[in-house]
């Protein structure tokens, strides 16, 4: 009997070791490395430590997994090199040029480096080598290099900021300490025209807020929210990823459709946005963005992976409106489709147990 459950370990360990050399060998193929400094970082990555030592989860909360055309911006980095900084680990993909600022050969930070990637297969890439660590995160936080990071005025008082340096330290504070499945920044978009004399009228478009009275330091979203800044709790990031990839040829923007009625169907009410802090999207590129009217059939797609119990829920009896403008009423966020009281912090993050509370 001992020796069967030996060798029953044995079959058991080295399939584990097979299944890690093939992921290894697909993102080979996919991740070109130029110099010893890419091929280094990322041996380190899987083995578990880096050049200064041990990647120690012990103590890390979060893993930063970003997409930047070349090295990070200055903004980013002034993150990075915190004294807070034992807390997190950041895995950044490169799309344009490799990264040789020698600089940036920091514990704790490993560059990859992919060309021929679109904006959901790079975080695709960046989600599989997190997630096939042998540690686990608490949450996994997906941005693009081109955000700044701000703390929003005209909020009320909240208690994750004080003491913070950094709005993602604030951010990060509200992460542990209120544990939403999914956590959210306040999001802005620089949406300035120009105009016929070729003057530009600056503006910023804002994520929804109510209608009146200061913004609140906890808001449930409803329904929509931006790509931007998602960070995914370990209990619900393998519900809602990897992105797919239906659309991708002609917009990059379905695949967060898919995360955003995902999140609402499995989460409703632990999709909650930190608003004492913005994240403000200073740069447009050209990419694939055809305007599709398909939120109809993107959920009755996600309808198909429901347990039977909850295909019927008034959700997919209707088509969905994912810009509500959310009206609070004491503990409650009240849109034209439904009411939901707003969360204890560390709710238990549990798929469908909205459903079930009806």
């Amino acid at each position: 009997m001992i020796f069967q459950l030996r060798s029953s370990c044995a079959i058991l360990v080295l399939l584990s070791a097979l299944g890690l050399f093939f992921i290894i060998c697909v993102h080979l193929r996919t991740i070109s490395f130029g110099n010893d400094l890419y091929t280094c970082k990322i041996r380190e990555f899987f083995s578990g430590t880096f050049a200064s030592g041990l990647w120690n989860h012990t103590e890390k909360h979060f893993v930063y997994l970003v997409q930047a055309e070349s090295c990070l911006s200055e903004h980013i980095w002034s993150f990075i090199k915190l004294e807070s900084s034992k807390k997190r680990d950041f895995i950044v993909l490169s799309w344009g040029q490799q990264c040789l600022d020698s600089s940036t050969n920091l514990s704790g930070v490993a560059f990859i480096h992919e060309k021929n990637t679109t904006w959901s297969t790079g975080r695709n890439i960046l989600y599989r080598l997190a997630m096939n660590r042998e540690d686990k995160y608490r949450y996994y936080i997906f941005l693009d290099d081109d955000i700044e990071f701000s703390f929003t005025s005209n909020t009320t008082q909240d208690i994750y900021s004080k003491g913070t340096i950094h709005p993602l330290e604030a951010f990060e504070n509200f992460l542990l300490g209120y544990e939403p499945a999914i956590g959210l920044c306040n999001y802005c978009s620089r949406c300035g025209k120009p105009l016929p004399d070729g003057s530009y009228v600056p503006a910023l478009c804002c994520s929804p807020r109510p209608a009146i009275g200061k913004l609140p330091p906890i808001l449930p979203v409803t329904i929509a929210f931006d790509a931007a800044v998602n960070a995914f709790h370990t209990d619900a990031i393998q519900h809602i990823l990897p992105y797919r990839l239906d659309y991708e040829k002609i917009s990059w923007w379905e695949s967060q459709k898919y995360v955003i009625l995902a999140s609402d169907v499995l989460f409703r009410g632990q999709v909650v946005r930190f608003t004492p802090v913005t994240a403000t999207n200073n740069n447009h590129r050209d990419y694939p963005q055809q305007v599709l009217d398909n939120w109809r059939e993107i959920l009755e797609d996600i309808r198909k992976g429901v347990p039977e119990k909850y295909k019927n829920q008034s959700v997919f009896n209707r088509n969905p409106i994912v810009d509500m403008i959310p009206e609070i009423m004491g503990n409650f966020v009240r849109t034209l489709l439904w009411n939901i009281s707003i969360p204890q912090p560390k709710t238990p993050i549990i798929p469908y147990s909205h459903f079930d509370k009806k």
